[in-house]
C-alpha cells in the first residue's frame, strides 16, 4: 500500500465504523451488543492506532498516531476542532481553522492584551472628556458671572444718569441735598463696581461684549471636540465584560500560565 499525502492525512484523521453483528465465514449474524459497550472503545481505538503505526513504520514513515487524549499523552494544550477534507466543507473548514488559530495561546494572549489597550485608551478618552466638560462648565460660569456683574453695573449707571437728570429738573428753590447724596452714593458704587470688575475678571467694563464672545467661542470649540460620554462609558463597560469573560475561560485551560504571562 502506497500512501499519498492526502491519503496519509485521511488515515491519521479517520472515523472508523465497526459492525455490531457477529461475523461468520459467510454472513453477518445477529446483533451483538457486547461489541458496542463503552468499556471496549479504548481497546478499539488502541488496536486501530497499533495497526496504523505498524503500517506507517513498514513504509518508512516517521508519522505516528496516538489514540489517547492530549492529557494522557502529557501534552499541555487545548484540543482543536477537527478540520474535514470534503471539498463541500471548504467554507466550514476555513471557519474552523480561524477558530483553532484564535485559540492558540499566543493569539489568545494577544487578543486579551488588545482588550486591555482598548480599555485603557477609552479610560483616557473618558478622563479627557471629563476634563473638557469641567472646562466648559468653568467657561459658562465665568460668562454668566461677567454678564450678571455687567448688568448690575449698567443698572447703577442708568440709575445715576436718571438721578443726574432729575437734579437738573429741580427748581432753584427746591433742595438738592438729598439728590446730591443719592448721586454721590451711586457714583461711588458705580466706580467701586468697575474697579472690582477689573480685579475679578482682568478686563475693563467697556470690553465686556468682546470678552464674552471670546469665552463663548472657547466653550463651543470644546463642545465640538467633546465625545459622547455615554457611548464611551458603554463601550468601556462592554470591553471590560469581554475581558473578564475571556479571563474566566482561560483559567480553565491547561496552558493558562503560558497565556497570562505572555
Amino acid at each position: 500500500m502506497n500512501f499519498t499525502p492526502a491519503a496519509l492525512t485521511l488515515l491519521l484523521n479517520s472515523h472508523i465504523m465497526l459492525t455490531t453483528r457477529d461475523v461468520t465465514e459467510s454472513v453477518f449474524g445477529n446483533k451483538n451488543r457486547e461489541w458496542n459497550k463503552v468499556e471496549h472503545l479504548e481497546q478499539w481505538r488502541a488496536n486501530w492506532a497499533d495497526c496504523c503505526n505498524a503500517k506507517l513504520q513498514k513504509k518508512g514513515l516517521d508519522d505516528r498516531i496516538d489514540h489517547r487524549t492530549l492529557e494522557a499523552q502529557g501534552i499541555d494544550r487545548e484540543p482543536t476542532i477537527h478540520v474535514g477534507h470534503c471539498p463541500a466543507r471548504a467554507v466550514i473548514n476555513e471557519q474552523i481553522k480561524k477558530r483553532n488559530e484564535a485559540r492558540r495561546p499566543a493569539n489568545v494572549a494577544e487578543n486579551m492584551n488588545n482588550l486591555i489597550d482598548k480599555y485603557e485608551n477609552l479610560e483616557k478618552q473618558l478622563r479627557e472628556t471629563a476634563t473638557k466638560t469641567r472646562e466648559i462648565k468653568r467657561l459658562n460660569y465665568r460668562i454668566e458671572d461677567i454678564r450678571s456683574r455687567a448688568i448690575e453695573i449698567t443698572h447703577k449707571r442708568n440709575e445715576l444718569a436718571q438721578a443726574l437728570q432729575a437734579r437738573e429738573k429741580l427748581k432753584f428753590w427746591q433742595s438738592k441735598k438729598e439728590m446730591n447724596s443719592k448721586i454721590d452714593n451711586l457714583t461711588n458704587f458705580e466706580r467701586n463696581a468697575r474697579d472690582f470688575f477689573v480685579q475679578a475678571f482682568g478686563i475693563e467694563f467697556d470690553n465686556v461684549s468682546g470678552e464674552i464672545e471670546k469665552l463663548e467661542r472657547q466653550a463651543e470649540a470644546l463642545k465640538t471636540e467633546d465625545t459622547d460620554r455615554e457611548k464611551l462609558s458603554a463601550e468601556c463597560g462592554r470591553i471590560k465584560t469581554e475581558y473578564q469573560r475571556q479571563l474566566l475561560t482561560v483559567q480553565t485551560r491547561p496552558d493558562v500560565r503560558e497565556i497570562l504571562v505572555a
